[in-house]
């Protein structure tokens, strides 16, 4: 159809005669101008130098830190470790050699590393956070000692949410921490799981795991509103169909039982 004949059909006017009316009111709009702080005062701006290894590890670094990704043939931790040969001591190159191996490959070289880059950043988020991951991801492997590994992981990334309250996975893996005992069915780490959802309301396995926590505490309306987002959940039909299957329970008013999702890897599966 001709663009004019399709306006004039949608609108019940020429696009000309639409221009005019919305001209006559935009004129009657007022607004207020507010300054911005930054105005007055520039931020300050900081420029510093990658360290040597980013040309060889700074994209690998960055898709570690995306998650737990199955990278598939591109055989991830073959090339993290060959690119990180002659950056020893740098601390690029250690940090996302730990992730490779801790997600894919050594966990237990993953934790000797660490005792390395900890030494170089000491109060570092990531290094914090990384020191606690080895432990969650030593319990997950040992269920006869997984609640010494968790409760051996949470001062670390206390630490981690200490240096950054804004870093969720920090708070994530803490409310995991005590998935082992009764103390996961409480207020304080229901309010731990709250926070996160709030910072990351876009990742469904964060809402999941705060609506079953909310959902064994019997606050069934909150664990409606957390998982209503995720029973449609269009990047994995695991996260989906577990919310699918936890609603049914919250409608029907039953308290569902201890449970903490996490996330596959490609180690695991």
């Amino acid at each position: 159809q001709d663009p004019n004949d399709a306006f004039r059909t949608a609108f019940g006017k020429s696009a000309a005669a639409f221009t005019r009316e919305l001209r006559s009111y935009g004129n009657d709009m007022t607004f207020t101008r507010i300054p911005r702080a930054s105005d007055g005062s520039p931020p300050a701006i900081k420029v510093r130098s990658l360290p040597p290894a980013a040309d060889d590890l700074i994209l690998f670094s960055a898709g570690l830190e995306l998650g737990l990704t199955d990278w598939g043939s591109y055989s991830l931790l073959p090339r993290v470790r060959d690119a990180a040969e002659g950056h020893e001591g740098d601390p690029m190159a250690l940090e996302a050699l730990i992730r490779a191996e801790l997600l894919y490959g050594d966990r237990k070289r993953a934790g000797s590393l660490l005792d390395s880059l900890l030494k170089l950043r000491p109060g570092d988020r990531d290094a914090l956070y990384l020191r606690g991951l080895a432990h969650i991801f030593a319990g997950r492997d040992d269920a006869a000692n997984r609640a010494q590994h968790f409760e051996k992981a949470r001062p670390w990334l206390a630490r981690a949410h200490k240096a950054d309250p804004n870093f969720y996975p920090a708070l994530v893996r803490y409310a995991e921490s005590f998935s082992v005992d009764a103390g996961y069915a409480s207020e304080n780490v229901g309010n731990i799981l709250l926070l996160a959802t709030q910072l990351a309301p876009q990742v469904g396995l964060i809402r999941l795991n705060a609506a079953q926590q909310q959902a064994m505490m019997g606050d069934f309306d909150t664990a409606r509103g957390l998982l209503a987002p995720v029973v449609n959940y269009a990047h994995s039909k695991r996260i989906r169909e577990t919310a699918r299957a936890l609603m049914s329970e919250v409608q029907a008013g039953k308290r569902p039982g201890l449970a903490f999702h996490v996330e596959r890897i490609a180690k695991d599966d």
